[in-house]
């Protein structure tokens, strides 16, 4: 099994783009330099969320989830996972943050992309000549 890190170095490679670069415009969109949303395109937009409990010391603890596959937040009724994330196709996934900062982390994401797609050249749209 790949780590979530890889995945995501992966992804961004299939896209052509420098993720550093990518997570550094996010936090400065943003004003922040944790927990930023990576943005490869308009259709996947990369959100961190806490999905576990490290279990030694350096234990990643998030998995990223597409902001374009969200479709509800809820909180959760199953312990101990404080959220739950409802996705597409009937999937949801529990997180350790609370409804608030997951709500915070989705918007913010949006926010992001919505800057950042205006920003970079291959989204923009050029006049047609006739």
């Amino acid at each position: 099994m790949q780590k979530v890190r890889s995945v995501v170095n992966k992804l961004a490679k299939h896209h052509c783009a420098d993720l550093q670069l990518l997570k550094k415009k996010a936090a400065d969109i943003l004003g922040k330099k944790i927990f930023c949303p990576i943005i490869l395109g308009s259709e996947l937009v990369l959100i961190p969320v806490k999905v576990r409990k490290p279990r030694i010391e350096g234990d990643n603890t998030l998995a990223y989830i597409n902001l374009c596959s969200v479709k509800n937040t809820s909180v959760s009724k199953n312990p101990p996972f404080k959220t739950l994330i409802q996705l597409e196709r009937g999937l949801s996934v529990g997180s350790y943050w609370s409804i608030s900062t997951l709500t915070s982390k989705i918007n913010h994401a949006g926010l992001a992309s919505k800057t950042l797609l205006n920003q970079l050249p291959w989204t923009q749209k050029t006049e047609q000549h006739p």
